[in-house]
């Protein structure tokens, strides 16, 4: 559906393909049965480009333009479950497709490329829905995290290499909480378990209530913003489900206002305006329903967040600081800005809390290269611009964003700017009170002067070494929008 809803026109068949994921599943499992099963896969390629009559395969591809493939599906010789490593384009699909990249295609000595997020289907016997959702999650990263993936047979062994709940092969029953975070260690990875709802529905009760949601999101926004895939265990009612998260959907009038609280040392209550406020549904790869699947907050008809159990971003292993200690870091500097604006006399109570409840906080995991391209290629005031450039920093930081939240929900729109604020933090630092690297406001309302002003830290003591004031440009584009 997805594919004829783009425009599909053309689909061309190739048989015999040494697929190595099922190779590796061949080799495993079906190669020791009694009765034979086919060793090679068909693939499918797809199309936009329509083909003229009589025409064939090969004047076909070498007049169609490259951006009219839409990507390939992996058929396996196993009746029950044939889908085997496919990429779909993900720019088929509305929304934003965070955790995504760029795979080369050659067919008949033609090359194409398709930027998407692999999709598996479980096979039902070399691995269930765990494997299907960490070899999806860990194929995504493979190239941007040097080649770090594992095909299916290796999952389930790194998995049950410790611990088994049952018979390894057929592994029809799936892999626990604990072997999927063993199989991604292996893999590599860092897996980072964050339990939603407090893992209460786990003992009983089969959903989480509203607020819990809410919490759920928030908290694994900053990993979807960083372009890592989250690996998702649900319960619902039907029995225990793994799927991917990858992305989000955006509504520009604000889905449903999520707000982060905070106390500033002075005891004033603030709030900030959360930037998954404009996340109606989160996207996700669902080994037994499809690719680019939208996964409600609540949906009695399907899977839904509110089943949610456990999210296992998989981080990179040299990032030592969870989303969750970045973001208490960060707000504990804003609130000691805004709580002195207060405490100081410039601003009474009502005017801080006014203040904050007009901007949106958003955090994401940046590479530093990214960060430097952003900084050489946006209009930025030139202290920022050199600084963020030219300072030492590790190869991934914490970006924490303050947005003017009138307009954020207009990103995409030409010429809209809704960045004021920015710090970053080494995502290395494993002592919180010396980790932030800069602060960047320029937001006169916010500060109290004309102008901008740019803090770096001394990370021996912690404490802000050297401030410049920087004329005023206004809000800017964001690094990611």
């Amino acid at each position: 559906m997805l594919l004829a809803n783009a425009g599909a026109k053309a689909v061309l068949v190739q048989r015999q393909v040494q697929d190595p994921d099922f190779l590796a599943e061949y080799s495993a499992y079906y190669s020791r049965q009694f009765s034979s099963t086919e060793k090679f896969c068909t693939r499918l390629h797809f199309f936009s480009g329509a083909p003229q009559q009589g025409e064939g395969v090969l004047a076909y591809l070498d007049r169609v333009e490259p951006d009219t493939y839409l990507g390939f599906m992996t058929l396996r010789p196993v009746i029950k479950s044939p889908i085997g490593a496919s990429i779909i384009s993900s720019h088929l699909v509305s929304g934003f497709i965070r955790s995504t990249d760029r795979f080369p295609v050659h067919i008949g000595g033609k090359q194409y490329w398709v930027s998407g997020t692999p999709f598996m289907q479980q096979d039902n016997a070399v691995g269930a829905c765990a494997q299907a959702s960490i070899w999806m999650a860990l194929r995504t990263l493979r190239k941007r995290e040097g080649d770090r993936a594992h095909d299916p047979a290796q999952i389930t062994d790194a998995a049950t290499k410790y611990y088994v709940n049952g018979r390894i092969r057929p592994n029809r029953d799936g892999l626990t909480h604990h072997q999927m975070v063993e199989a991604i260690r292996a893999a590599g990875y860092s897996p980072h378990s964050i339990p939603l709802g407090d893992l209460w529905h786990m003992k009983g009760a089969t959903e989480m209530n509203g607020s819990q949601i809410q919490e759920s999101l928030m908290s694994i926004h900053p990993y979807i913003e960083s372009e890592i895939p989250i690996v998702l265990i649900l319960f619902p009612p039907s029995g225990g489900h793994a799927v991917v998260v990858i992305g989000h959907t955006w509504d520009a009038n604000m889905a449903k206002h999520r707000v982060v609280q905070v106390t500033c040392p002075n005891g004033l209550n603030i709030e900030f305006t959360h930037a998954a406020s404009w996340v109606p549904e989160l996207l996700i790869h669902n080994d037994n329903a499809g690719p680019y699947r939208h996964l409600k907050e609540v949906d009695p008809q399907d899977y839904s967040l509110q089943h949610g159990a456990v999210a296992i971003p998989l981080l990179p292993a040299d990032v030592f600081m969870s989303a969750e200690e970045a973001a208490a870091l960060a707000l504990e500097v804003v609130s000691d800005i805004f709580g002195g604006l207060n405490a100081s006399g410039m601003k009474s109570a009502q005017a801080v809390q006014q203040l904050a409840s007009g901007l949106t906080v958003r955090l994401s995991l940046v590479e530093k290269r990214k960060l430097r391209n952003w900084a050489a290629t946006e209009a930025l005031v030139p202290e920022l611009k050199e600084k963020v450039r030219l300072m030492e920093m590790p190869k991934r930081v914490w970006v924490f964003e303050l947005h003017q939240r009138q307009n954020y929900g207009a990103h995409g729109a030409a010429g809209t700017n809704t960045l004021v604020g920015l710090i970053l933090i080494d995502s290395t630092g494993d002592n919180l009170g010396s980790s932030v690297l800069l602060l960047h406001l320029n937001f006169p309302a916010l500060i109290g002067l004309p102008h901008g002003v740019l803090l770096t830290w001394n990370a021996k003591t912690g404490i802000p070494s050297q401030a410049t004031q920087t004329n005023d440009a206004g809000a800017t584009r964001p690094i990611r929008h």
